[in-house]
């Protein structure tokens, strides 16, 4: 109601691009961060970033609002999910393999460095993809799927590089 004070939170709507009155309300979730929201190749199924449970984590939707489950469940940061092309793997950019840490609030990764990992749509089977030095991201796939690029600072500045789908450079 635009009461001061009122807490508002990002949260995901989808409209026809002429015609943005028409938009629905996706997701109720809450949570200070809601990035990256990413359309399956089917037009239906959605994957976003979200710290809604207090860490960066990759969610699963529906574009009617249903099915919201996350997908990650580590306590570091994921983000930049990219789905394969034929919907059944989503690739995305995490600092879950750094070294563990022990802070005030319990174990986390070491935050900053990341590395690429795929994660399947029911979230079974993660396998991780990159392991350099410096951090690696924004993972895209080729139209075919046969091809992944990503940006990695490994070199000391922002390249990008390519991989065969399997991880291998």
């Amino acid at each position: 109601d635009g009461t001061e004070g009122d807490v508002t939170s990002p949260e995901l709507f989808i409209a026809p691009a002429n015609n943005l009155d028409a938009a629905k309300q996706v997701t109720k979730i809450g949570g200070t961060k809601l990035e990256h929201p990413t359309i399956g190749p089917d037009g239906i199924q959605i994957v976003f970033v979200s710290d809604f449970d207090g860490n960066d984590d990759l969610w699963y939707i529906t574009e009617d609002g249903n099915n919201l489950r996350k997908l990650t469940t580590n306590p570091g940061v994921d983000k930049d999910p990219a789905w394969s092309p034929n919907g059944d793997v989503i690739l995305y950019a995490s600092d879950q393999a750094n070294r563990i840490v022990v802070t005030e609030t319990g174990s986390v990764p070491d935050p900053g460095l990341t590395e690429i990992f795929s994660i399947t749509v029911d979230g079974a089977t993660i396998v991780q993809m990159t392991d350099a030095a410096g951090s690696s991201f924004n993972p895209v796939w080729s139209p075919t799927g046969e091809k992944i690029t990503f940006v990695s600072d490994r070199n000391g500045d922002g390249d990008i590089f390519m991989m065969d789908a399997d991880g291998q450079l």
